[in-house]
């Protein structure tokens, strides 16, 4: 056979001919893109129900959850994914369909059964078949015996061909702590971690939190401090911050370039700070993506100066580059453009792409050596709408076909500003699994972030 990438909602013939002439057929649709969602958790005494929404999907079938998790007895250092089918229902729902999933209900039994209470949950993922409607299971299942694989046309002698057209695609999400606790995970920790310090004005004397969680956090009688020992100022009773939403509060003491702002527990424990690693007071630091936070060899890429957004999603004040397509089918690739002119002062040193927060900075995508005493000068930084690409590769570069993340770092050193160059994440775009006909980027190059683009490697782009 040869190897074939069928399009999304389009109407396809097979035929498989005999050695003798004979002929059979089969016409089959496949189902356009359904790209889940989770919806507002639903939290009653016993349970808390996420619903996952498959929009446009004509049929789903079998949804399961993929559990990853740490902990395991038998490998305790590892992070491993255990999958079970889901005993819930889908519901029809509008244009597509819904998976309320009871996380407590569902995956309780499971640990139990598979001998895991008390391994830490990373994140879950409800997977759902795609289908299109002409998909139907034979009673009795699919026995290998009389019947083929789904996909296949067969000669089988008094057996059964069956064809039909689908696809798996999940979405994932990270529950309350206590949500957690209720399912039978651990938890070293409390509600609030999941509550970070995102940004901060020092001339203005403000912070701000972020909710990496989906539900509301009551962070109530927490402190905040300028170091880790003593809190210089009780947060309001009545402060929830919603689930991935914002919280700004006005300190009650001064802040300054150098320093930290520190949230502690009303025990007086750390949870998270936020160091304040900028010369100007004016500048107001912050975590970009928000929320997202984590040590890189020595330093935090996710950490920098940040256009003020009090309330509102975090902005780099930097952004050399953009992220300006990605191309998830075959052998596919990320466009990343140069969006305008330097700020003064700005040195290039180099460009990466990566598919996890946990892989940056990622593969390398170009680089502008400094020069110096025998060494050549430094190559002049790329104009205005300059488009660089990286191109998937098996060993060094994966774009995830199913959706992810992708995160563009960039290395520069601001003169008489930063102490030599520094290392950011300055664009970010989570993606859904795409139509092979169809990428997704900015339109203008630069622009507005939109989908149905028309694939043009190192080209504009155009629909």
């Amino acid at each position: 056979t040869a190897p074939f990438t069928a399009l999304p909602n389009t109407r396809y013939r097979f035929e498989a001919t005999r050695s003798d002439g004979a002929v059979s057929s089969v016409e089959v649709t496949t189902p356009p893109i359904a790209n889940p969602s989770v919806g507002s958790p639903i939290a009653s005494a016993t349970d808390v129900i996420y619903p996952i929404f498959f929009p446009q999907a004509p049929q789903l079938n079998t949804p399961s959850i993929t559990l990853t998790i740490t902990g395991v007895p038998s490998m305790p250092q590892d992070t491993v994914d255990v999958s079970f089918a889901y005993p819930g229902r889908a519901e029809m729902s509008g244009t597509g369909w819904t998976v309320p999933v009871e996380f407590v209900s569902a995956v309780r039994p499971f640990l139990v059964e598979e001998g895991l209470l008390g391994v830490t949950l990373v994140e879950i993922t409800l997977n759902g078949f795609v289908t299109n409607p002409e998909w139907v299971v034979p009673v009795g299942g699919f026995d290998p015996d009389i019947i083929v694989e789904p996909g296949t046309i067969s000669n089988i002698e008094n057996g059964f061909g069956f064809f039909g057209a689908g696809y798996v695609v999940g979405a994932s999400w990270v529950p309350s702590v206590n949500t957690q606790v209720r399912a039978g995970f651990a938890s070293s920790s409390e509600a609030a971690r999941a509550v970070r310090i995102n940004e901060a004005s020092p001339s203005q004397g403000w912070v701000e939190f972020y909710n990496t969680g989906m539900e509301p956090v009551d962070i109530s009688g927490y402190g905040l401090s300028d170091n880790a020992s003593t809190p210089l100022q009780l947060i309001e009773g009545g402060t929830v911050v919603p689930g991935e939403g914002f919280v700004v509060i006005d300190l009650a003491f001064p802040i300054a370039p150098g320093g930290a702002v520190v949230f502690l527990n009303p025990g007086g424990a750390v949870l998270n700070q936020l160091d304040l690693i900028v010369s100007d007071p004016t500048q107001v630091v912050g975590l970009y993506p928000d929320g997202v936070s984590l040590t890189v060899q020595g330093s935090n890429p996710f950490l920098g100066a940040n256009e003020p957004t009090r309330g509102a999603p975090n902005r780099p004040i930097i952004q050399p580059f953009l992220l300006n397509e990605v191309y998830t089918a075959g052998d596919g690739f990320v466009e990343v453009i140069v969006p305008s002119e330097l700020p003064q002062g700005v040195q290039l040193r180099s460009l990466f792409v990566a598919t996890d927060f946990s892989e940056v900075p990622g593969t390398l995508i170009d680089a502008w050596p400094p020069g110096g005493p025998g060494l050549p000068p430094p190559p002049p930084p790329p104009p205005p709408g300059t488009i660089l690409v990286r191109d998937e590769s098996t060993l060094q570069f994966d774009i995830p076909q199913a959706g992810g993340e992708i995160f563009v770092y960039a290395v520069f050193e601001v003169l008489k500003v930063t102490n030599g160059p520094v290392g950011r994440v300055v664009d970010y775009r989570k993606i859904g699994i795409q139509d092979p006909s169809f990428s997704e980027g900015r339109l203008p190059d630069g622009g507005n972030w939109t989908t149905g683009l028309a694939p043009s490697r190192g080209e504009a782009n155009s629909q």
